[in-house]
């Protein structure tokens, strides 16, 4: 009975389907990894119950002293069938180095033909003529009405009229320069989307300010939680107040710690967005995310996680800072994760785009004298020429233009499965607990265990005897075998 046992199980794991035949996707995977795995074979093993794992550790020789060299090689991935169902494989290691070590001589064949082709333009470029002054001016005015037309515009966009709950992340570092300025805007918009939706609840954080600060004679929270709208103004006029306290001091002392104070202005998103669909979760759902940041966050992955287990519309809103990196991507990547309707889009400010239109057309001013003086030396040359003789390298250099294109998406795709096989490697591509939670689905054949127990209730007497029985028995079909041989 005891012998009876291994076959059983071994036949169980031999004949049940593997994961991947089924799959349709990799959670975290890239299209191209995630074939990669499915068509390789050997590549990925089904994970087996738990009580498969003392059965099968009797029949494989294991490196001692642990007997869990198996999973601590071999790294978890989790796959999704056409109906959604999730489930957990073992990836052979040595499959996905293989797979990045092809992606980096790929990535570096491409770098190289970039770099060919971006010479080739820079040399046509040196032989081209200077491009004229009335050209010049012509795309400064072009830009100029571009960017008066972007002076009135708005620092929130409207939300979804289901939303109930809208839960407002605001960057608080020194690297936020414009944090007086998001606050007065969220003052003057935060009421029209308020009476234009049906928000009820307000909650509030200023990320980067670990502890509180005072502000107005009193304690400034960090964070407010399900506040009326009208608190939640208040908050926010007490958090611009804020900015002024660094420049009161004016001293030369003040000027020189300046930079240290924001050399560790690093900002975190993944606490904030958890404690938000955490409470979401709790009021039922029907919330959405305001994140407000000019810093790429130091835990990218962690924020992206939370957003794509949660139903929470996101509008993340990029200002204008002076974090040392650039923070649209991070941006634009939780936005992707997040669920639909989420957007990203920039905001600099009505005094940002005054300033710039002020500053071009000061330069405006000089290249049309510019021109003048061209127009005036070229005399009747300049009139007469009615169409621009256009070099046939122009055309060239548009085409190596359009392939450098091509080749920077192929270089980014490369980089992305670069970085998507290393995180499997490094066993964090996927959360613990979304692992957990397809190792707990149960397959529907297990669910007929209480009734296969009682009717193996007799033979319990038999689990008790020794195995000299089943050793008989094993010794007898292999008399048999060699006698029939």
């Amino acid at each position: 009975a005891c012998h009876s046992v291994e076959p059983d199980a071994h036949n169980a794991t031999m004949t049940r389907p593997m994961a991947s035949a089924r799959a349709v996707r990799g959670v975290g995977l890239t299209p191209r990894l995630f074939k990669e795995l499915v068509d390789t074979p050997g590549a990925a093993i089904d994970a087996a119950p738990a009580g498969y794992v003392p059965v099968i550790t009797r029949h494989v020789q294991s490196i001692m002293p642990s007997p869990n060299v198996m999973a601590q090689n071999f790294v978890p991935v989790v796959m999704e069938d056409e109906a959604g169902v999730r489930r957990v494989l073992h990836v052979d290691p040595l499959a996905v180095r293989k797979f990045r070590r092809s992606i980096a001589e790929e990535l570096k064949h491409v770098q190289a033909k970039r770099q060919l082709m971006l010479g080739r333009i820079q040399n046509i470029r040196q032989k081209l003529p200077k491009a004229r002054s009335k050209d010049i001016a012509a795309c400064m005015e072009h830009e100029i009405i571009c960017a008066e037309a972007r002076i009135p515009e708005l620092l929130v966009h409207k939300f979804s009229a289901n939303s109930r709950s809208l839960y407002i992340l605001i960057e608080a570092t020194p690297s936020m320069l414009q944090l007086k300025l998001v606050c007065e805007h969220l003052m003057r918009e935060l009421p029209a989307v308020f009476d234009a939706g049906g928000v009820q609840t307000v909650s509030l954080a200023a990320l980067g300010m670990e502890k509180p600060r005072k502000g107005h004679g009193e304690i400034f929270p960090s964070q407010l939680d399900g506040v009326e709208p009208a608190a939640a103004l208040e908050w926010l006029y007490n958090l611009g107040s804020l900015q002024q306290e660094p420049q009161a001091a004016s001293t030369p002392r003040s000027r020189k710690s300046a930079p240290v104070v924001a050399a560790g202005s690093d900002v975190a998103w993944g606490k904030a967005l958890r404690h938000a669909a955490t409470a979401n979760s709790m009021s039922g759902g029907c919330g959405a995310v305001l994140l407000i940041a000019c810093s790429p966050p130091t835990d990218l992955d962690a924020g992206i996680a939370v957003v794509r287990r949660s139903d929470m519309i996101v509008q993340v809103v990029g200002v204008f800072g002076s974090a040392p990196e650039d923070p649209e991507p991070a941006m634009q990547a939780l936005t992707d994760a997040a669920a639909e309707g989420s957007e990203f889009h920039l905001f600099f400010g009505a005094e940002y785009w005054t300033k710039f239109v002020a500053a071009r057309r000061r330069q405006l001013v000089r290249v049309q004298e510019q021109a003048f003086v061209e127009e005036r030396i070229s005399g009747v040359k300049q009139e007469v020429e009615d169409f621009d003789i256009v070099d046939p390298k122009i055309f060239e250099m548009r085409l190596i233009e359009r392939v450098m294109r091509e080749c920077y998406v192929q270089e980014q795709m490369c980089e992305d499965e670069l970085q998507c096989a290393s995180k499997v490697l490094d066993r964090n591509l996927v959360d613990p607990e979304d692992i957990l939670a397809a190792l707990q689905v149960q397959p529907p054949r297990q669910e007929k265990l209480p009734g296969r127990r009682k009717e193996k209730l007799p033979s319990a007497r038999v689990e008790k005897l020794p195995c000299v029985w089943s050793e008989k028995d094993e010794l007898r079909r292999l008399e048999k075998s060699l006698s029939a041989r």
